[in-house]
């Protein structure tokens, strides 16, 4: 072997084993080195560190934004230098295995009971939360603009700035939100973003968009999350009809707010193409024409608000097959027509029709209700007043035991209202059948005296001109949540009982006027409590007899209407009821009064009309 040669091998052969002990030494200082190294390293080529989670760049940065922050009820008292761990203060969250900040949520809304907004701008320093996902600022009193520093945090899933008093100009920060799904911006003045409105267009991930409430008078054609975008919310813009021409392609939107805006004309056929629509609100604009078959094509639909526009013609048959419908609203339009149809249909879905909520009132609808109305098991609010609807009430009404707000006002109906029609209602909370004024064939309860009535949270009872007497209802006695009883002429001709009405410790509106109710005027205390609540009382056109309390002060501190008129009251008007600081109207008349009016009432009655 030539000796150079044998050189050359012996050299490569020990730079080899070189290389090996070396990896092993280096394999070795890791193992067992490796956290000392790592934490010299930090220690010396950073400032930022640790307590419990907390990392001290994050910290400082939050301690900025606060010192820009009024916050009246002391919200953010925990966020205090002595109080190192930011990951403890109050709306913050860290990620517990790297303890950088991952949410801040300040919704007022969300926060306690006696939280109330904050208010002052907001930090750039924020920006420093580079870890940041979850940001919510919502319902707080933040005001001027949104720093643009905000568009560093490139981790952002969820933006809400909503319902405070940011007047933006530029968006330009939502361009490098890339990761963003989530964006709320209602409430804020954007009215001047012009152009700068198409950065949203950049946000390839987003999924809800909010910005209802933002002085808009277009919303721009936007193609880059036609696939993702699931919720849009504009209501309450004005916004026109070319709105359909920029949202047609969103075809993967599940819930779309058009309410309040100023879309005319016809729903447009195109509309169609947006079948995935759970959610579709396009109240309270100035829609024109019949309401478009093409809508029962949309079998996910779970509400529909088509309120308060210019729609006729009949409800569509076919809506019957919309079996996953919870809401329907078409109050104030033009609908005519009969409801049997579309109530038979909805009724025959399985499980029993999901709708919890069908709003007609203020519509031309006539005929009478149908009797499949009793299939409507989840049924909870049923408004039909104000129709051209007539006939009997179907016993079958009884039936639904999920119903909580009951109106049938201001229709003609007749005949008569039985146990039956009640029979399961013990979920009501709010029953209106009333009538502008007593019919020839008045609306007639037929209740036992004995009977006991089922829906014991009644909180509101609104039966005008119906016919309930001679007696008084007995029933009303289980009834100790009433906040408001109105019976103007129901044809009572009794005694008003001992115990009416001081079972109703939240009474606020009491009419029991133009009846033949006789007894003292029911002024006295409740249970020996004061009557703090009631705000209107009206008793005209009785026969209540007896004095005006001496202490009705101190009885009805409250009261903003009084009327006694046309009883037989007599005695004098008692001092005290120049005390009532808030009385607006007060009406005694055609009584048996005598005496003075108390001279201190002129300077005292401030708030008299």
């Amino acid at each position: 072997m030539n000796y150079n040669n044998y050189r050359s091998i012996v050299y490569k052969v020990n730079m080899a084993i070189a290389s090996i002990q070396s990896a092993i030494l280096l394999s070795f200082l890791v193992l067992f080195l490796g956290p000392y190294l790592q934490t010299a390293k930090l220690c010396s080529c950073s400032d930022d560190h640790k307590v419990g989670n907390c990392h001290s760049i994050e910290r400082l940065a939050l301690l900025d934004f606060k010192k820009g922050v009024e916050d009246p009820s002391n919200r953010l008292s925990s966020w205090r230098l002595d109080n190192e761990d930011c990951c403890k203060w109050h709306g913050v969250g860290c990620n517990n295995v790297t303890g950088y900040v991952e949410e801040l949520d300040l919704n007022t809304i969300k926060d306690t009971a006696q939280a109330t907004e904050l208010s002052g701008g907001i930090s750039p320093a924020l920006a420093q939360l580079k870890h940041l996902k979850y940001l919510d600022l919502s319902w707080n009193y933040f005001e001027g603009r949104i720093p643009q520093q905000l568009g560093n945090l490139s981790h952002l899933h969820h933006l809400d700035l909503s319902n405070n008093r940011f007047s933006i100009q530029e968006l330009q920060f939502l361009s490098h939100l890339t990761s963003l799904e989530y964006l709320d911006l209602s409430g804020s003045d954007l009215s001047k973003t012009g152009e700068s409105l198409q950065y949203i267009n950049r946000l390839h991930s987003l999924s809800e968009l909010h910005l209802s409430n933002c002085q808009l008078s277009s919303f721009p054609l936007m193609t880059n999350f036609t696939t993702t975008l699931s919720v849009l919310y504009l209501s309450h813009n004005n916004i026109n009809g070319l709105i359909f021409k920029a949202i047609l392609n969103f075809t993967a939107l599940q819930s779309l707010d058009l309410n309040w805006n100023e879309i005319q004309g016809p729903i447009p056929k195109a509309i169609e193409q947006m079948t995935s629509l759970k959610t579709l609100l396009l109240g309270l604009n100035d829609l024109t024409g019949p309401i478009p078959d093409v809508l029962a094509n949309f079998t996910s639909l779970e509400c529909l608000d088509l309120e308060d526009n210019h729609l006729e013609g009949p409800i569509p048959l076919s809506f019957g097959a919309l079996c996953k419908l919870k809401e329907l609203s078409l109050y104030r339009n033009n609908i005519s027509g009969e409801i049997t149809e579309f109530v038979n249909g909805i009724s025959l879905c399985r499980p029993n029709s999901l709708l919890e909520t069908l709003e007609l009132q203020q519509t031309k609808l006539t005929g009478n209700i149908p009797y499949s109305i009793g299939n409507l098991k989840s049924l909870r609010i049923l408004h039909l007043q104000e129709t051209s609807m007539n006939g009997a009430i179907p016993k079958s009404l009884g039936q639904l035991s999920e119903l909580e707000f009951l109106d049938l006002s201001l229709n003609a109906w007749d005949g008569e209202l039985t146990e039956d029609h009640f029979a399961n209602l013990a979920n009501l909370i709010a029953l209106y059948i009333s009538f502008d004024e007593k019919p020839p064939k008045p609306l007639f309860f037929n209740l036992s005296s004995n009977w006991v009535c089922p829906f014991t949270k009644l909180s509101y009872l609104d039966l005008t001109n119906c016919q309930l007497g001679p007696l008084f209802p007995s029933w009303l006695r289980n009834l100790n949540q009433l906040g408001i009883i109105m019976l103007e002429n129901v044809g009572i001709s009794d005694k008003i009982p001992n115990w009416f009405p001081k079972i109703y410790p939240s009474l606020q509106v009491l009419d029991l006027s133009n009846n033949q109710i006789s007894g003292k005027v029911p002024l006295e205390l409740r249970n020996g409590l004061k009557s703090t609540e009631i705000d209107v009382l009206n008793l005209r056109g009785n026969l209540f007899s007896g004095t005006i309390p001496l202490n009705i002060n101190e009885t009805m501190p409250n009261l903003l209407f009084l009327t006694l008129s046309n009883n037989l009251i007599e005695g004098s008007i008692p001092s005290s009821i120049c005390n009532l600081k808030r009385l607006r109207t007060v009406s005694l008349s055609s009584n048996y009064l005598s005496g003075e009016l108390p001279q201190e009432c002129w300077k005292d009655l401030q708030s008299l009309k």
